[in-house]
């Protein structure tokens, strides 16, 4: 009866962790998948900032064709997290670039680069801003591999 007993009170707490772990598992994936989520607009707005803040600046440079402030500037750009690469397309050539677009998953944007002078607007080509998602995964990774652990161990605790 008493072996019984134990064999029972060990099923138990033995399927109680278990059931414990896979719940926080669920909870702990879902929280990081928003994370990521969030992270990933993140990326977006410093891109979209981009667009407000630098653009001005390099189509300035590029008119008066100074290529010393615009390679400055793209070496600028790819010194912000996440953003691994910036090139200047003219007539569908690279003028000017810096860093690499070494990513597996990665969001690239273009945006025009247009002077006024005289009030008239000339488009001058492209800048091609590339941002790497790879940073994020890894990290969202090693935290789900941390809240596995953890829980893992508090599950054996219990």
């Amino acid at each position: 009866m008493l072996a019984t007993r134990r064999s029972l009170s060990l099923r138990l707490i033995v399927s109680m962790g278990l059931l414990s772990l896979v719940a926080s598992t669920i909870l702990a994936a879902v929280q990081l998948h928003f994370k990521y989520e969030s992270n990933i607009a993140a990326v977006r707005e410093s891109l979209n900032q981009v667009a407000t803040g630098d653009l001005e600046s390099i189509s300035a440079s590029l008119w008066q064709l100074d290529t010393n402030l615009l390679d400055i500037q793209l070496q600028g750009l790819v010194a912000r997290p996440t953003f691994v690469r910036a090139a200047i397309i003219q007539s569908g050539k690279i003028i000017a670039e810096a860093g690499r677009a070494e990513a597996k998953r990665a969001i690239t944007r273009h945006y025009d680069l247009i002077f006024s002078f005289n009030g008239q607007p000339y488009e001058l080509g492209r800048l091609e801003l590339v941002a790497s998602l790879d940073g994020l995964r890894a990290q969202v990774g090693r935290e789900f591999l941390e809240i596995l652990a953890g829980q893992a161990i508090v599950a054996q605790i219990l």
